[in-house]
Formats: C-alpha cells, structure tokens, sequence
C-alpha cells in the first residue's frame, strides 16, 4: 500500500507541477492567486482540492508551509472547536502534501 500511495503522489506532483509551469508561463500571476486561493480557503475553512493544494505546495512550497503552520496553531490551540478539527483533519491532515519537501524540510 506504501509503495502505492508513493506512485499515487509521484504522479500527483507530476500532473501538478505542468500545472503550474503553465501557470507561470501563461501568467505568473496566477500563481500567487493559486496561493491566495489556498489561503482563503484554509482560513475560511471550505472544501480544498488535494489538487490545489499539492500546485500551490510545488507553486510555493515556503509560503504554503507558513500557511500550513498557522492553520495548524490556529485549529489546535485551546480550546479545540470540535467542527474545525474535523475539517482540519479530513482536509489537511489527510492531504500526502505533508509527506512533500519544502526548500529547508519535510513539513
């Protein structure tokens, strides 16, 4: 099952990354709304493609890590509402993105 999940992710990113070459080379503006899309949505907690969120990690993995980060010190910190967690975790915690590597690390 690992080594599916790997093959899984690996073409995830594949599909993902000439996702976001075409982005850029069509207008690399888009790829800061892909961003602020992740943003608004992490924050307003709606439904977030996987898609989406793995093209903005390869978009910018750095940003999309302090995104990250602060969703999970915003969700977590006490008290614990019971609805964001739940959609903290079937959204974010699910997501292979945090099996992906920033520029310094593993999120």
């Amino acid at each position: 099952r690992i080594k599916e999940t790997k093959i899984s992710l690996e073409a995830q990113v594949k599909k993902q990354t000439e996702r976001v070459n075409a982005m850029k080379a069509r207008n690399p503006n888009l790829v800061q709304l892909l961003i602020d899309n992740l943003s608004y949505s992490i924050e307003s907690r709606s439904s977030l493609s996987e898609d989406t969120l793995i093209a903005a990690w390869i978009a910018d993995s750095k940003q999309c890590e302090q995104i990250l980060l602060a969703s999970f010190e915003n969700v977590l910190k006490p008290p614990i509402d019971k609805a964001a967690f739940a959609w903290f975790k079937d959204t974010i915690l699910s997501s292979p993105v945090l099996l992906l590597q920033s520029d310094d690390a593993y999120l």
